[in-house]
């Protein structure tokens, strides 16, 4: 059986909830802001989806980067340089599949965004967007 201050912490804590739901932008509202700002654009005349199931990643170019000629070389440099260099492209894309990618549209403008949730001196998580490459 509830009690009046079990109650009332539960009250509480959903207060605080929706407070912090309140002071997060998500992803599609934070490539709505951005388009908003770039091209002058109210809120109204903004259409925005996302393409399901792409990230940052799938639209990076791939990378085909050679070693250095002292490097290519030597074998047991060159296989080092290989390892590292696939550790830091894996590190990157589990980096990039965080952005969810919107297409926005608006006032005879579209954009494409790359956008995921960030933590920043502005407080709780938010969303943020990038420009894919």
């Amino acid at each position: 059986m509830a009690t009046p201050l079990s109650r009332a912490s539960c009250a509480i804590a959903l207060l605080a909830v929706a407070a912090l739901l309140a002071a997060c932008t998500g992803r599609e509202g934070a490539a709505r802001n951005l388009f908003e700002q770039t091209w002058t654009c109210p809120a109204d005349r903004i259409e925005a989806r996302r393409e399901e199931g792409l990230t940052l990643a799938d639209l990076r170019p791939p990378e085909h980067e050679t070693p250095p000629a002292e490097i290519a070389a030597d074998a047991a440099r060159l296989a080092l340089w290989r390892e590292r260099r696939q550790e830091a492209l894996a590190s990157r894309r589990r980096f990039d599949e965080r952005y969810h990618v919107y297409e926005v549209s608006g006032c005879g403008h579209r954009a494409r965004y790359a956008c995921a949730f960030q933590m920043s001196e502005r407080g709780p998580w938010h969303g943020q967007c990038v420009l894919p490459p």
